[in-house]
């Protein structure tokens, strides 16, 4: 079933903001007295969240952004809840009442890269970078929307849900997958070949699939591909990793200049491949397939 972290209101004497939260983390303390824990550096925000982390000393944590939208969020000083419960910082700070947070839509920001400033007692103590990326609506209301995501990796498959609150999605339903990672990356780290057919002609596609990383960190990747019949696609040259399951896609470079998208689909039995190929640049730009291939 899904997780979730707990956010309870509780006010605090050193609760100085609309944001009041009780703050419980697994994330492990470090050595310095203070951290920005979220928005991650470099990384990404969306729809309703926080920015948190602690600070030992601080009797007030003032917070500021660097965006571009005519809007409060982008021009004010505020002030988040902060003396909040991390037992996680005893060890650092002598005490547990640490934590700080304030709820923000970060779709008020605006797409792209912003910045958030931390400042504890006036003085900044860390800022982040990161990116927000939205539906181009601050909030959206009456949305109905899911999708499922694989997680081979644990073995597990979810359903993601539209969560208005949030203005994101959340888990709602997990199910173990009929086959482990192991399992996937060996039935399909092989060579596959079958016919493709479009509008305007058809041949035959040869795609040999390999692994790179280690670990977890295995992702697959074709080591050889073989496009027959579009006038093009010559001689196989270099493929990007597929990075997701969810949408396995990689494109294939061609020593005529030739880059091709590929798009794959196993079948429930991991017993063939189906999917798309589109030229992107080459002489045969723009031309398109669909494909089916099978174990050789």
């Amino acid at each position: 079933m899904p997780t979730s972290v707990n956010l309870l209101a509780r006010q605090l004497p050193r609760a100085a903001g609309p944001v009041l939260l009780l703050f419980a983390t697994c994330i492990p303390a470090v050595a310095a007295e203070f951290n920005l824990e979220n928005p991650q550096p470099n990384g990404y925000e969306s729809g309703i969240g926080i920015v948190s982390g602690f600070h030992c000393s601080a009797e007030a944590i003032t917070l500021t952004f660097d965006c571009d939208q005519d809007h409060p969020v982008c021009r004010d000083v505020f002030t988040a809840g902060s003396g909040t419960y991390r037992g996680d910082t005893a060890g650092v700070c002598g005490d547990t009442d640490n934590g700080f947070a304030f709820l923000v839509n970060f779709n008020n920001m605006g797409t792209g890269r912003k910045t958030v400033h931390a400042y504890a007692d006036g003085v900044e103590f860390a800022s982040a970078d990161f990116t927000v990326t939205h539906f181009g609506q601050s909030f959206i209301s009456g949305l109905r929307s899911y999708t499922e995501v694989t997680v081979p990796e644990l073995e597990k498959s979810a359903m993601l849900t539209w969560q208005q609150s949030k203005q994101s999605y959340v888990i709602t339903q997990v199910e173990d997958q009929d086959f482990s990672f192991d399992q996937l990356i060996a039935a399909v780290s092989r060579t596959w070949s079958g016919r493709w057919e479009s509008t305007d002609g058809n041949g035959y596609l040869t795609l040999s699939i390999g692994v790179t990383g280690s670990g977890d960190d295995r992702r697959l990747i074709p080591t050889d591909v073989a496009l027959s019949g579009t006038g093009c696609a010559a001689v196989f040259v270099s493929a990007s990793p597929i990075d997701s399951l969810d949408f396995p896609m990689t494109e294939v470079n061609f020593s005529d200049g030739s880059q091709v998208q590929i798009e794959i689909l196993s079948s429930d039995s991991l017993s063939s491949l189906v999917g798309t190929f589109v030229f992107e640049s080459g002489p045969c730009s723009d031309k398109e397939g669909a494909f089916i291939l099978y174990n050789q």
